[in-house]
């Protein structure tokens, strides 16, 4: 665990495996994190959960792990309206965002996930 201000939980790599198939988006407006869900459904056809990690900063995951990477891959010209970036989620995007980035349990229904900071 790391020192200083913040959450770090120890939980087991397989206890996270789903998050392998997720995505980490950095919004383009911090305010509109809350209708995310709706507008990417509306708009882009894409059905996925959006957890906020801190700041600018969501968790993208889906039980269409196909549809949802289709979506990523296709490109900026397809997520950019709402994205400056977005990638697969990685260990480093919990660990490097300080205090806990995403809080909850490490299950997909538990609106977030608690890891330690590697």
């Amino acid at each position: 665990m790391q020192d200083g201000p913040g959450f770090a939980y120890d939980v087991e790599a397989s206890d996270c495996e789903w998050l392998e198939g997720c995505f980490v988006g950095k919004v383009r407006e911090v305010d509109s994190i809350q209708f995310l869900e709706d507008k990417l459904r509306l708009d882009s056809g894409v059905s996925c959960l959006v957890r906020p990690m801190g700041g600018d900063l969501v968790l993208l995951s889906s039980s269409d792990l196909v549809k949802l990477a289709d979506f990523a891959e296709r490109g900026s010209e397809c997520w950019s309206r709402w994205f400056l970036e977005l990638h697969p989620w990685q260990v480093r995007d919990v660990s490097e965002q300080g205090p806990a980035a995403l809080i909850g349990g490490c299950q997909p229904d538990s609106g977030g996930i608690r890891t330690a900071s590697q």
